[in-house]
């Protein structure tokens, strides 16, 4: 039985979608934009077997050879075979749910993925999946291969993380949170949204984010997109 791991990040009102400079004008390093829950672009799975709600994307409306991430969520009902993602990494986290038995075609080896848990993998693993107790559902993060590393961590309560050098994306799983990004405001979340943070000019000053969950049962995760240097700026970041 295998055990799950991942590259960990560094803990140290209603979402209404709107872009906003987490510096002063003339400083700005971040760029940061709401991704309600409502706004998630709704795409059947490769395989035929499902429906993502795709969050975000980079560049933003890419698709197939164009992709470089992909974030989504997706609830799964029924037993079978992930989709083949040839030339990306992907993570699985199970947000909601008892869990999944995801094993191996080519080794048999099997993994336990329970609520809370999370799975790095590479994208031609076609898993075959099956539910523990019903229905769940997943965060899926997918990177192409060559462009990074991602990096996550599963926060409740408060907390303070690292940014990534590209993307940050922090999602909220359940309850609401308040996030502040370097100087900027606090910017709400509800379940089901999330805060994308770009790092638009280089800078030798702590990259952090500070997360307030409503209590102790609010739930975030953070996923950093590490690119090695700083991304360029677009105005017209995925909003999907």
């Amino acid at each position: 039985m295998q055990t799950p791991q991942n590259n960990r990040l560094s803990p140290s009102a209603s979402a209404a979608r709107h872009d906003t400079a987490a510096q002063r004008p003339d400083d700005a390093r971040w760029i940061c934009r709401v991704l309600p829950a409502s706004g998630a672009l709704r795409q059947p799975w490769r395989n035929g077997g499902g429906i993502t709600h795709q969050i975000a994307v980079w560049p933003p409306a890419a698709q197939g050879g164009d992709l470089i991430w992909r974030i989504s969520t997706a609830d799964v009902a029924q037993p079978g075979s992930f989709s083949n993602w040839d030339g990306f990494e992907r993570q699985l986290w199970v947000t909601h749910g008892a869990g999944m038995r995801l094993t191996d075609p080519a080794s048999g080896v099997v993994t336990l993925l329970r609520q809370g848990m999370s799975l790095d993998f590479p994208g031609e693993r076609r898993y075959a999946c099956d539910l523990l107790e019903g229905p769940v559902r997943d965060l899926n993060v997918m990177l192409r291969r060559g462009h990074g590393a991602i990096r996550s961590a599963r926060l409740c309560g408060a907390h303070t993380v690292d940014l990534g050098t590209g993307h940050t994306i922090i999602y909220c799983v359940r309850g609401s949170a308040q996030v502040r990004v370097a100087d900027s405001r606090s910017t709400a979340l509800a379940a089901g949204d999330a805060l994308l943070v770009q790092q638009a000019t280089a800078t030798d000053r702590p990259r952090q984010a500070v997360i307030h969950g409503q209590d102790s049962t609010t739930e975030c995760i953070a996923i950093a997109l590490d690119c090695g240097t700083p991304l360029p700026p677009d105005p017209a970041l995925p909003g999907k």
